[in-house]
């Protein structure tokens, strides 16, 4: 069955010509036609129809196909109703059904464990990123701010250590042995004089952090 739902915004119309309850076309009034989608192969808009005499009897159907003004395919009764015969005059109106918003609420949650960030995208905090395995995909940079990140890498829900795993790049890392080396690799990298240094440059003096002053 198709599978991507169309939308038109007040799209409404009424039947050019009476239905049968089997009927899987339809005539709407002239010039109507263009209100609603336009549906190719896999996609369809749910159509409601009402009677105009009492207002109380109605079919949702899903139209697959549309024609200039012909609805040239449609699956009557949907969403628990019952086709039904109507006449000249009747509505047929685009409305948001009950059917449209499970499916729309569904079509989220099998959505929500894959993250896709662009290029210099900034996810804020609190993002919760949830699913085994959870698939983020970013362009050339990601920022996270707000709060920590807890990644994990693989099938095996182990909680990859920041800092501590070579999967994982520029990381901050969480133990303090894992700190204490960077702390002495970064160290290791700083001038030992304050000789050239411009104010507010960092030295390493005997193993001493000191900033320079102005």
């Amino acid at each position: 069955m198709s599978t991507l739902i169309l939308f038109a915004n007040n799209a409404t119309s009424t039947l050019a010509a009476s239905i049968t309850a089997a009927a899987t076309t339809a005539t709407l009034a002239a010039g109507t036609g263009a209100l609603f989608p336009n549906p190719t192969s896999g996609e369809y808009f749910v159509l409601t129809f009402l009677d105009a005499a009492t207002q109380t009897i109605r079919e949702i159907v899903w139209v697959t196909g549309i024609s200039g003004d012909t609805i040239t395919a449609m699956t009557r009764g949907q969403e628990g109703t019952t086709p039904t015969a109507y006449l000249a005059g009747d509505y047929a109106q685009s409305l948001i059904t009950a059917g449209i918003l499970s499916t729309l609420q569904s079509v989220g949650a099998a959505a929500q464990p894959g993250i896709a960030a662009a290029a210099g995208e900034i996810l804020t905090g609190p993002t919760t990123l949830a699913g085994a395995p959870v698939p983020v995909t970013v362009g050339t940079a990601l920022t996270i701010s707000g709060g920590a990140l807890d990644v994990q890498l693989g099938t095996t829900g182990t909680t990859a250590a920041a800092g501590n795993d070579s999967r994982i790049v520029n990381a901050m890392p969480n133990t303090t042995a894992a700190l204490d080396a960077l702390m002495t690799t970064w160290m290791a990298s700083l001038p030992t004089t304050t000789s050239g240094q411009t104010a507010g440059a960092w030295i390493n003096s005997g193993g001493v952090l000191q900033q320079v002053q102005p």
